[in-house]
């Protein structure tokens, strides 16, 4: 639906309304700046049409430590025009990071972990038709 748009670590696309797939790149290290910047990113580009958003983390995916200790989502305004989180990514330490951090900072809408990306769109195909999308 729309063209992937390049923010650095990541792209973004509109794949169909209601849809929208981060793609991190490899040798990605997760950190409060670049969750931001995929935030304030889908503002800008897709914040005028609810959405969920469908993380694709590579395998090789890192984290900065800073990451667990605050709320990434506190005062983003995220849940304005995200309808889910999902994340997709094959590594199980990266999936276990994940929990832990949803575990101490509940996000104000639905946050799945799956490890399979066709599992993870059908997820979000029921969930979008419930919807309406």
């Amino acid at each position: 639906m729309s063209s992937p748009i390049d923010i650095g670590q990541a792209t973004l696309e509109m794949e169909h309304p209601g849809l929208v797939a981060i793609r991190f790149k490899e040798g990605n290290v997760a950190t409060p700046a670049n969750f931001m910047a995929s935030i304030e990113a889908r503002r800008t580009h897709f914040g005028d049409q609810p959405h969920v958003a469908l993380v694709i983390a590579p395998d090789d995916t890192d984290f900065d430590p800073s990451l667990l200790r605050m709320d990434q989502y506190k005062d983003s305004g995220a849940d304005a025009f995200t309808l889910a989180m999902v994340f997709v990514c094959r590594n199980p330490t990266v999936l276990n990071i994940l929990e832990i951090y949803y575990a101490h900072h509940p996000a104000p809408y639905p946050a799945r972990l799956f490890s399979d990306e066709q599992e993870a769109r059908g997820w979000v195909d029921g969930l979008l038709a419930e919807r309406g999308n």
